[in-house]
């Protein structure tokens, strides 16, 4: 798999296709496997931007109703809503899962599944 650009500013690998598919067998198996093709669909991602107008995450939505919603989401910048920027990981939610890359320096895109 060669890495594929999706829509501007967001270009998606194998490495963070192999994390989200894991994420998606872990934490959400009653969901179909995460294919490679449903992860680099430009249809299936928003883009949102921070209050700047810059990239802040992409999200890729894999399953949403009025009980739950099954998402991935790719963070492009530091957590600002405390006085020190940091990365996307909160321990304190309940029901979310992150991956290792979630502690990724700022700056670098950090991937987490979320669900509600």
């Amino acid at each position: 798999m060669e890495s594929i650009r999706v829509a501007p500013g967001l270009v998606l690998g194998e490495a963070q296709y192999v994390t989200a598919a894991a994420g998606v067998a872990a934490h959400a198996p009653a969901l179909a496997p995460l294919t490679w093709e449903a992860f680099v669909r430009p249809q299936g991602w928003w883009l949102v931007p921070d209050k700047d107008g810059e990239l802040s995450k992409a999200e890729l939505t894999l399953q949403e109703s009025r009980d739950r919603t099954i998402k991935i989401n790719l963070w492009f910048l530091p957590d600002l809503r405390s006085a020190h920027p940091f990365p996307h990981s909160h321990p304190g939610l309940s029901r979310r899962r992150s991956s290792p890359a979630d502690t990724a320096k700022p700056g670098t895109p950090s991937m987490a599944a979320t669900w509600t």
